[in-house]
């Protein structure tokens, strides 16, 4: 049941966010853009690609993937694949903390 709650709500939060683009609104969103626009466009090795040091290139380079396979569309797939992985983790925290804790 919980896990059918779940994926029910991140239903509704798909639809919420394919509705208007809210990736602009993180607080990272302008830090974030840049570097994974560099990495689809220029390479993962290029030596140009902006806010590195402040950064980590994990997130970017996973958006770059994005890009390239949404190209035009890549925010509303971002949006779309956070709220599946958030859904997807917890209900894995859920379950490990059903498995070490009795009910």
């Amino acid at each position: 049941m919980f896990q059918i709650t779940v994926l029910a709500i991140s239903l509704l939060k798909i639809a919420y966010a394919v509705s208007r683009p809210l990736f602009y609104s993180g607080p990272d969103a302008n830090g974030y853009m840049p570097a994974a626009l560099a990495f689809a466009e220029l390479g993962y090795l290029s030596k140009e690609i902006p806010f590195l040091p402040i950064y980590p290139p994990g997130y970017p380079i996973a958006l770059s993937i994005l890009i390239r396979i949404f190209q035009d569309n890549w925010i509303y797939a971002a949006q779309v694949v956070q709220i599946l992985i958030f859904a997807l983790g917890t209900i894995l925290v859920r379950e490990m903390l059903n498995s070490y804790f009795t009910k």
